[in-house]
């Protein structure tokens, strides 16, 4: 048998051998299908929001609105716009939820890190861009940690132009706690306020004056000091009590004696 294709007029009509394809025609024919025959399956199954065929090298495919499970990192990688978007118009639903159910203690429900950006961005329209919550005794809520090893750096930063840059508050712990080993705990750069501080006067002809302060106990400290000293007149003492607390003076003065106040812990 020679190697060598045989003429057209060789063939001879009505055998197999003239009529039907060759293999080459037949495996092109039957891939150029069977691609055509994937592409419709993958359209028809997105358009469905079913399941979405991975590559045949790929570890799984995904599947969209149920729960998929991995034991590997499922990692998302773009060049231009955002690496993953999550949205959402369900009431009381998040546009991403991450969580950690992990035993240990080094786990996060959602991380962030950026280079020279924000690592997390938390921004609302009508209420609050970032929000922590704790249930741990000894826990936080939110924390901030700066790692930097030079000065000017912030673990927690507020910021505000007509509001409170930072607020805190407790029902029956500490509202907000400062502790420094070899620093300051408080610094304040401005004018400071305290809701257990003012002024009371002593009237003329006296030389006492009671002065309310609710949840005061005989426990707390008050500093008191005259505003306008007269001459010869000196604060004997101030006397904690419950609910107030009563200023005395060495003598009464001709007018009215004016004391500032302020109470501690």
């Amino acid at each position: 048998m020679s190697d060598q294709a045989r003429p057209a007029d060789e063939m001879k009509p009505g055998t197999d051998e003239s009529s039907a394809p060759s293999a080459v025609h037949r495996d092109r024919r039957a891939l150029m299908l069977g691609a055509a025959a994937a592409g419709a399956g993958v359209a028809a199954s997105l358009a469905g929001g079913g399941l979405a065929e991975a590559a045949p090298d790929a570890g799984g495919a995904v599947q969209l609105g149920k729960s998929n499970s991995a034991k590997a990192t499922t990692q998302v990688i773009t060049k231009a716009g955002d690496g993953l978007k999550g949205q959402t118009s369900a009431t009381n639903h998040s546009g991403i939820v991450g969580l950690d159910t992990s035993s240990g203690t080094g786990g996060h429900g959602v991380y962030g890190n950026s280079v020279h950006g924000d690592g997390v961005l938390g921004v609302s329209a009508h209420k609050t861009g970032v929000v922590g919550q704790g249930s741990t005794a000894g826990q936080s809520g939110v924390a901030g940690i700066d790692a930097s090893t030079k000065t000017g750096g912030h673990g927690v930063f507020g910021q505000s132009q007509h509001g409170d840059a930072v607020f805190a508050t407790s029902s029956n712990g500490v509202a907000l706690r400062g502790e420094s080993a070899h620093g300051l705990a408080l610094n304040v750069q401005g004018r400071a306020k305290f809701a257990h501080s003012g002024t009371v006067t002593v009237p003329s002809g006296h030389k006492t004056a009671h002065v309310s302060v609710p949840g005061m106990t005989s426990s707390n400290i008050v500093l008191a000091t005259i505003q306008n000293p007269p001459g010869g007149i000196l604060i004997e003492g101030a006397t904690a009590g419950s609910g107030g607390f009563t200023v005395a003076l060495s003598a009464s003065g001709e007018t009215g004696v004016k004391v500032g106040w302020m109470v501690l812990d």
